[in-house]
């Protein structure tokens, strides 16, 4: 008959699973990228940034301007009401015919 000590020096038990997910450790969680995931963690990392750094300097610039943050803020939600009164007019002509 096996020991509990037994159970536990066996690397795939779901004895040795269930301490893992209740004890983990930061070496567990030691990750190895391969390079196309590198790369699309970084184009990602670089979309995010510039889509950032893009807003950022259209406020400021809007700002010195003479836009003023809820003007920009109205005209944005009035395009996108136009955008959602159009597309349900579409949507109601195709359910029609």
């Amino acid at each position: 008959m096996r020991s509990f000590a037994d159970y536990l020096d066996c690397r795939r038990s779901q004895t040795d699973f269930t301490f893992r997910c209740l004890f983990p450790k930061y070496s567990d969680w030691d990750i190895a990228y391969t390079p196309s995931g590198l790369f699309k963690q970084k184009v990602n990392r670089l979309i995010r940034y510039t889509i950032g750094f893009g807003l950022m300097v259209g406020l400021v610039l809007g700002y010195l301007s003479g836009y003023r943050l809820q003007e920009m803020a109205r005209s944005s939600v009035a395009m996108c009401l136009g955008a959602l009164k159009d597309q349900a007019s579409w949507l109601q002509s195709r359910v029609q015919t």
